[in-house]
């Protein structure tokens, strides 16, 4: 019988070799053994040695301390960002192998409890899109190239674009759960409004712009809680549910959950993310998430007269939050796009 020290290893090589691949063949050419010696040593039939141990620590960031499930500590990986040369585009691909390798696992799952606006959300929407990665590059992580940039809708970069709309896509197919109160679009809103009052933006066409695409999406998130998808075809895989919690939620977070293996990662530096897969902190976090689910509603479905009040209640958040900062003539634009958004 295999130990459970193997049992995670394994795991956890699934987790680490890129999308697709077999983790024998990856682990028989990093070791340079046969397939079948690397068959051997998953299965528990040979013992690895001290040096094939550390170069698979070297190589995936797995730690042998980690490998035994029985102790209280536990081994989290991430991206460092402010002490790294990792740029922005290896960054957002990394993203897009780890969630379409998870989300392709059997009977995958993905629970979001979002303190803040979803990242995957953030990524379907070019132009909030724009502004978070702006923030992100300008404000937190102080670039220099960004020193003397304003934040306006034809900076989009086509090559980041149709990255971050990839991501978007790969989580549109899954199945999920989201888990938001009134507060989600609070931290979004003030970041927006801090922009607004330090002259970061353009114009105020621009700020409109910001506004009316942060409308734009609730109100995706809205029709597809009506319809239980997150796309238009109504099809099993792509079930999705959201619901409102009574809570504080505290943390962005997200599990990718599958028959045989379970992803964890907690935000982070407000945009990157620690992760694991080790299972006694995924255990810890489903007993965290299921008080949290015992104390919301769901707002799916047949949930009608909730699901409109929670959405009402964010769209007089935001018109509230733009009249504040637009003037006349740019309130009209944002008015107008709303309009627009509501005739198609």
């Amino acid at each position: 019988m295999r130990s459970n020290w193997l049992d995670h290893l394994r795991v956890s090589l699934e987790n680490s070799v890129p999308p697709g691949s077999n983790v024998a063949r990856e682990l028989a050419d990093l070791l340079g053994v046969s397939p079948e010696g690397a068959y051997r040593r998953l299965r528990g039939q040979t013992a690895f040695l001290m040096e094939e141990l550390i170069l698979i620590r070297e190589t995936y960031g797995i730690s042998l301390d980690a490998l035994a499930q029985d102790q209280p500590s536990i081994q989290v990986q991430m991206h460092p960002l402010f002490t790294s040369e990792l740029d922005l585009m290896t960054y957002l691909k990394g993203l897009l192998n780890d969630i379409q390798h998870q989300i392709a696992q059997p009977g995958a799952r993905v629970y979001c409890f979002a303190a803040d606006v979803p990242f995957f959300r953030l990524m379907g929407h070019p132009y909030i899109c724009l502004f978070k990665l702006f923030y992100w590059q300008k404000s937190i992580l102080g670039k220099e190239s960004f020193k003397h940039r304003l934040v306006d809708r034809s900076s989009l970069d086509a090559e980041v674009l149709n990255l971050c709309q990839s991501i978007y896509r790969a989580y549109a197919i899954s199945s999920s759960i989201e888990i938001w109160n009134e507060q989600t679009i609070n931290g979004t809103l003030k970041q927006i409004e801090y922009y607004a009052d330090c002259s970061y933006f353009l114009n105020g066409e621009s700020l409109a712009h910001t506004y009316a695409e942060l409308y734009r999406l609730i109100s995706d998130v809205s029709e597809q809680a009506n319809r239980g998808s997150k796309t238009n075809h109504e099809v099993e895989d792509e079930s999705y549910s959201l619901w409102s919690c009574e809570l504080v939620i505290d943390n962005n977070s997200v599990l990718i959950e599958s028959e045989t293996t379970a992803r964890l990662a907690i935000g982070f530096n407000s945009f990157n993310t620690i992760q694991s897969s080790q299972k006694q902190m995924v255990d810890e976090y489903k007993a965290w998430m299921n008080a949290m689910l015992s104390k919301s509603t769901q707002l799916s479905g047949q949930s009608d007269k909730h699901r409109v009040q929670f959405i009402q209640s964010m769209f007089k958040t935001i018109r509230e939050s733009a009249q504040n900062k637009l003037s006349s003539t740019d309130w009209t634009i944002f008015e107008q796009e709303i309009q627009e958004q509501q005739t198609l």
